[in-house]
């Protein structure tokens, strides 16, 4: 009888994000009996008839929707995770597979699933996860030092470039008629009130102004929320910056120069920011500031990997956290429309060291019954190969 298998076809080539995803799915899979396979990106034309005389392929797992999913030559179920905001694409996406299914890491993406990805099966909900790439860990209070002693207080793990801000700034002012006003309203709505996904305001702004552009215009639309995206994830984070300005903090970050000029002198760095060092440094932090603006129903794979790694996580708050944690128990959450809020939650929680150690064991303990990939796997078992969820 030939032995259940999957196809990871995930572009995995340095000891980063990518690679992290083809680890814990590839260990997750085998875990459960089913053999992963990975051809790398060349393969011949004759792959998939070859595998498939010793293999029952149950589908080929990709991530998201650039090299990872296309020009493949295999056939069958083919599944895309979608990690990042379904908006931040290359455009409509086409799928070379007739039978082609989505799991998107927001929710977001599920909504809006046949806006973005062209969507013709249901799509589902895959949230982030913690990964296992750099070992189990133990519990906060044991890994080689006591949390007490953990090196870092608070950590930021993320980039910040203003001169990128700039140069989204010009390209959005850039936009010819109506679409610089339909930026600049977008725009304005997302800043007062960023709980609302950036795709429902757009779709809102656009029947407002009696327009549809997300149909008879989807490129420009596309670009328009793609630039927006980026240009409000810089904007919020100098905001945190600026709202901890004389509150020492350890980065890891390839830039710098920013964060240092919306700090005080007491910013420790480490760069470049990698994953692995993003890793290494949350298991000598006691607290990782998480942040993800527009994510509405999910959460950055950062908050899970901190969380994993005994740290505890002050994050913004939004409508997946807020079902999946509790504020002061097993995380810190704070209002992302008020930076203010941010710094009184810093201050705080610097105030109540045991609290500290609290809301870290219980958030630890959280993640790695429930955010870990072995849930992932599990959940897509149930999703696209249901039968195999019986044995």
């Amino acid at each position: 009888m030939k032995k259940n298998a999957i196809i990871i076809g995930i572009k995995n080539w340095d000891f980063g994000f990518p690679y992290s995803v083809s680890f814990d799915f590839r260990n997750e899979f085998r875990a459960k009996g089913i053999e992963v396979l990975e051809p790398g990106q060349y393969v011949n034309r004759d792959f998939y008839e070859t595998v498939s005389e010793n293999y029952n392929i149950l589908f080929t797992l990709t991530m998201n929707q650039t090299f990872e999913s296309s020009n493949y030559p295999w056939r069958g179920k083919f599944i895309t995770w979608q990690q990042d905001n379904a908006f931040r694409t290359t455009g409509r996406f086409v799928s070379n597979y007739s039978d082609q299914h989505w799991l998107c890491a927001d929710g977001d993406g599920v909504a809006h699933a046949k806006l973005w990805l062209n969507a013709s099966n249901p799509t589902y909900h895959l949230p982030h996860w913690a990964t296992k790439l750099d070992g189990e860990v133990r519990g906060p209070n044991d890994h080689g030092r006591s949390f007490d002693l953990r090196p870092h207080d608070i950590l930021f793990v993320g980039n910040v470039n203003e001169d990128e801000h700039r140069r989204l700034s010009n390209a959005l002012n850039s936009l010819k008629e109506p679409y610089r006003t339909f930026a600049n309203k977008v725009a304005q709505r997302l800043r007062d009130d960023n709980t609302v996904s950036l795709t429902r305001i757009a779709l809102e702004t656009e029947v407002e102004m009696g327009n549809e552009f997300s149909e008879t215009s989807f490129g420009e639309f596309q670009q328009i929320l793609s630039l927006l995206d980026a240009q409000f994830r810089i904007e919020k984070r100098i905001q945190c910056f600026d709202a901890l300005r004389d509150i020492p903090i350890t980065v890891v970050s390839n830039d710098l120069k920013t964060i240092e000029n919306h700090s005080s002198e007491k910013i420790t760095s480490f760069s470049n920011n990698d994953f692995a060092t993003g890793l290494y440094m949350m298991r000598n932090a006691k607290l990782l500031i998480n942040h993800l603006p527009n994510y509405q129903a999910g959460a950055t794979e950062r908050l899970f990997n901190a969380q994993f790694r005994g740290a505890a996580v002050l994050s913004e708050q939004n409508e997946f956290l807020n079902n999946q944690f509790i504020d002061r128990e097993d995380i810190f959450l704070f209002n992302s429309n008020d930076p203010v809020n941010l710094r009184d939650c810093v201050l705080e929680i610097k105030d109540s060291p045991a609290t500290l150690r609290r809301v870290a064991a219980a958030g630890q303990a959280k993640t790695t019954a429930l955010h870990t990939a072995s849930q992932r796997v599990a959940k897509i078992v149930e999703l696209h190969a249901p039968e195999l969820s019986l044995m």
